[in-house]
């Protein structure tokens, strides 16, 4: 990968593993050589998507030897969630990254990659800053009533395979939004982890450590971390309690519909009860809290 070494304080290959060895102590093993920093990408997902592609179409090399590949950066131009949505992703106000995770053939669950990085993230920002992070389900992390962090989790499959043979789990973080004049379609709802704490010694690197260290802990873990996993999610979720607006099919509002959150199941699925009264259970689609 042909990448320009981010020239950023505190935020490069060498500060990273200083502080992933101390976060492991040699519990998850990462290879250098894996590991990139930039100060400008288009995006981290599509840069490692287009990695994954490009190993497919070399037959001297396996996906195998992409596992656990780890992309950060100062900045993106484009970076995206979903639907394509537009991601800010100012330079040196952030932390954006995404990382390439094999799955267990034999126990594929694309929810546990969102869930898992979701509850990694809220673990770490409330161990490092003290804040209290929530869980909008199914892949955004507030504090406040301020949205600070976007996940999303992509599949891989290579021309005629039949599953996913690798995830891309892209991170966007927020650090400081009231220093910025932030774009108006965001501006109402866009928060960062470090607003409400004044100026503090604060480093990106040890915060990605962390990140990327429980991250790897939960899906190294398999099924044996889901039922923590999600018990952890279940008790950061946001959206408990409040009337929203259900989006059934992402981008499709014609069938969309207003309900109250019951809250979270051991599934990871978000259950609603609907005016009428009837219960439903969302693995997929979207919600919005309803705007009076």
């Amino acid at each position: 990968m042909n990448l320009t070494e981010s020239t950023a304080q505190d935020f490069n290959t060498d500060s990273f593993f200083k502080y992933f060895e101390e976060e492991s102590n040699g519990q998850i093993q990462l290879e250098r050589e894996k590991v990139f920093f930039a100060q400008t990408v288009d995006s981290t997902n599509t840069r490692l998507k287009s990695l994954l592609q490009e190993t497919v179409l070399d037959k001297n090399k396996s996906l195998k030897s992409l596992h656990k590949t780890l992309l950060a950066s100062d900045t993106q131009t484009s970076g995206y969630g979903r639907l394509m949505r537009s991601f800010y992703s100012p330079k040196d106000n952030g932390i954006y990254f995404s990382f390439i995770y094999l799955p267990d053939e034999s126990s594929f669950n694309p929810a546990f990659y969102t869930v898992s990085c979701a509850v990694a993230v809220s673990l770490a920002l409330e161990e490092l800053l003290g804040i209290k992070p929530q869980i909008k389900w199914v892949n955004d992390i507030y504090v406040g009533d301020r949205k600070v962090c976007g996940i999303l989790s992509e599949g891989f499959c290579s021309p005629g395979a039949d599953r996913v043979q690798a995830m891309v789990v892209g991170i966007g973080i927020n650090l400081r939004t009231d220093i910025l004049d932030l774009p108006e379609e965001i501006k109402d709802r866009a928060g960062g982890v470090l607003d409400s704490l004044g100026t503090i010694n604060f480093s990106r690197a040890r915060l990605l450590a962390r990140i990327i260290f429980k991250c790897m802990s939960f899906l190294d873990g398999g099924s044996q971390s889901w039922k923590h996993v999600v018990e952890e999610y279940k008790k950061r979720s946001y959206l408990d309690g409040k009337t929203v607006t259900v989006t059934p099919i992402v981008g499709e509002k014609t069938n969309s519909y207003q309900a109250k959150v019951i809250g979270i199941n051991d599934e990871a699925e978000l259950e609603v009860e609907c005016t009428d009264g009837s219960i439903k259970k969302l693995s997929t689609g979207e919600v919005t809290l309803h705007e009076n």
